[in-house]
């Protein structure tokens, strides 16, 4: 059987917590690990002692000690491959039979229906070995959360990711602002998510035509948004979640809070509701787009949309 462990060394708040060496039974969803041997899994030791790398804010302290439960879910290449698996809120659990084809493990916080957290963690699981996770970065919610609950929510977990390397694109006639992103590199998606490069074709001056790259969203709910774009052009003024109106989606905007043109890098991990039929891309504001030119040097950008629930 799938399951875990849950031990009794607590940081966060923890409720109704079995006794040391307490095994629960956890069962897989998805395309999960049946049938396979001992010879096929590993052991993961979830035991966060550095979050955010450094010292946590009072709001971000308060959400972790709101949150009554964890939920964990082994994404592969094409899915979820290893849970989901819940337990009451602890930093120190131990999760069993987790297959090696496991790549990242999706981490939620929840109070109640409500979503406060959730992290993505990269993963190597080792036949026979176990892995510990002591570094975590956790991506809290930017508003209200949990209102919906797909009812897929214990059977897939749906993510989409892309990223672009160098990017030079200039002479932009009539662009609008914010200016959308290609991102033709390195896409993977599972249901029902759909990562596509459908929107404005560019002329790139390194790599020829590039169509701006979206991701469909047609299941209401919480999603984890991570994104990062580093300019070799300082002096956006901002970079974010673009949604099919051309604005940015709210609580996903990054500012260029120097205020100069010493800002390059744009980064955001948060927790957003979007609405069913959603459909967004990554995009920067540069202030020659208002006057129809202006030129766009990206060195990298990346975006993972990744589906979170209690």
């Amino acid at each position: 059987m799938r399951g875990f462990i849950i031990t009794s060394v607590l940081a966060l708040t923890l409720i109704g917590c079995g006794s040391d060496d307490t095994y629960y039974g956890g069962t897989p969803s998805g395309n999960a690990n049946n049938n396979l041997g001992a010879a096929n899994t590993g052991t993961v030791l979830f035991q966060p002692t550095n979050i955010q790398a450094r010292a946590l804010t009072s709001d971000e302290q308060q959400s972790l000690s709101s949150a009554t439960s964890l939920k964990f879910v082994g994404l592969g290449g094409n899915g979820a491959v290893y849970g989901p698996v819940r337990v009451a809120n602890s930093n120190s659990v131990r999760l069993t039979d987790v297959p090696t084809s496991v790549r990242r493990l999706l981490v939620v916080y929840s109070a109640g229906n409500r979503v406060v957290g959730a992290s993505v963690v990269p993963l190597t699981v080792n036949t026979g070995n176990e892995t510990r996770i002591d570094t975590l970065r956790v991506a809290f919610s930017t508003g209200n959360s949990g209102s919906t609950k797909p009812s897929n929510a214990d059977t897939q977990v749906a993510f989409g990711t892309a990223d672009s390397s160098t990017l030079r694109v200039q002479n932009y006639i009539l662009s609008q602002s914010p200016r959308l992103l290609p991102l033709p590199d390195n896409q993977s998606s599972a249901p029902d998510i759909t990562v596509a490069n459908d929107g404005p074709a560019y002329q790139s001056t390194n790599n020829g035509q590039q169509r701006t790259t979206s991701f469909s969203i047609p299941t209401a709910g919480d999603y984890l948004v991570d994104y990062t774009v580093h300019t070799a052009q300082p002096g956006y003024d901002a970079a974010g979640l673009v949604d099919a109106t051309g604005n940015y989606v709210a609580g996903t905007r990054v500012g260029n809070n120097n205020g100069n043109a010493g800002t390059q890098d744009y980064s955001f991990s948060g927790v957003i509701s979007l609405p069913a039929g959603s459909k967004v891309s990554l995009g920067v504001t540069d202030p020659g787009a208002f006057l129809g030119q202006g030129s766009t040097n990206v060195d990298f950008s990346s975006l993972t949309i990744t589906q979170v629930t209690p």
